[in-house]
């Protein structure tokens, strides 16, 4: 099996895709209106231009969530279930529906940024920006199936949710901030670990080890797909006894095989999120953190122990 590609930062995959499935059809058609033209490739190098003429519109946006919306999706989950749904499973599943929309609007407090619109598609869990500049987050529909049908599924889109509020307030959904990240590895490396430090901390989830936890799920469900690339050498790995030697051997190959240089590497984020745990029981056993600015300078001083350190030892 050839090596893939070089990795392209997801947030642009997002817009590509939207695009392509004709959703941004509109957007695209007024590119030339912002310079773009027809001379935007799918990979490197973007522009902001190019960024923006993938970004689908408001109106677009407000039609995604008419026909996708994260209640709509739920009724069509039990459509399909039908009697295989067992008694009181959908009472349950409303509930948690109700608590994971509960926690973006106490997340928009948090991190005092708008709430945003969410809506179910293809894509990984994401946040994105439209056209006009609204942010919004798209919610993969296999996480919101397991997220409304068991606990550990909604604890863990929360997880991912936490995330992307850390991207918004940082920025990183904006144009320009795609585009710097597209063709700069180091400033999308950066961000990225910024948003895993910051979505797991204090004004996020604040719970770190439970975000290695799904870090360490994903390179179990990467090691089934590594296994087969050419000159891997994971097939001694057991996949229900994985060491952190696994871990890391898996995370290795990870980045080998997808050449994925604008992301760190899983298991320097893991070290970074188990660094931050450590850190985070320190500083609250000296410090009183109560309220928003409490956690905020809290946050700061995690990020600015962590981030620089990691990044240097990841690349």
């Amino acid at each position: 099996m050839k090596r893939s590609a070089p990795a392209l930062p997801k947030t642009l995959l997002t817009l590509c895709f939207v695009a392509l499935l004709g959703i941004g059809g509109n957007a695209a058609s007024q590119a030339a209106n912002d310079g773009a033209g027809d001379d935007c490739p799918f990979g490197p190098p973007s522009t902001v231009a190019c960024v923006r003429k993938y970004m689908i519109t408001d109106a677009q946006l407000n039609s995604a969530v008419e026909t996708n919306s994260l209640a709509n999706h739920l009724e069509k989950i039990y459509k399909e279930l039908g009697s295989d749904a067992s008694p009181g499973s959908y009472a349950a599943a409303k509930k948690r529906l109700d608590g994971i929309r509960q926690y973006a609007a106490d997340q928009s407090s948090e991190w005092a940024v708008p709430t945003p619109s969410m809506y179910v598609s293809m894509m990984p869990t994401q946040a994105d920006q439209t056209r006009e500049g609204q942010n919004f987050i798209l919610v993969n529909k296999y996480v919101f199936r397991t997220a409304v049908l068991s606990d550990e599924g909604a604890e863990k889109l929360r997880l991912s949710l936490s995330r992307e509020f850390a991207r918004i307030r940082n920025g990183d959904t904006s144009p320009s901030a795609v585009a710097n990240h597209h063709t700069n590895p180091a400033a999308s490396r950066e961000a990225g670990l910024r948003a895993d430090l910051e979505g797991a901390g204090p004004m996020g989830a604040r719970n770190p080890i439970a975000m290695t936890f799904a870090i360490e799920d994903e390179l179990r469900s990467d090691l089934h797909k590594l296994v087969f690339f050419k000159g891997s050498d994971l097939d001694d790995i057991e996949a229900n006894r994985i060491s952190d030697r696994d871990y890391k051997r898996i995370s290795d190959e990870h980045v080998r095989a997808y050449n994925d240089v604008f992301n760190v590497s899983p298991w320097d984020r893991i070290m970074a999120l188990r660094k931050e745990s450590r850190l985070m029981a320190e500083y609250e056993q000296t410090h009183a953190v109560r309220s928003p600015a409490d956690r905020n300078a809290e946050s700061k001083w995690l990020v600015a122990q962590i981030l620089s350190d990691a990044i240097r030892g990841s690349h």
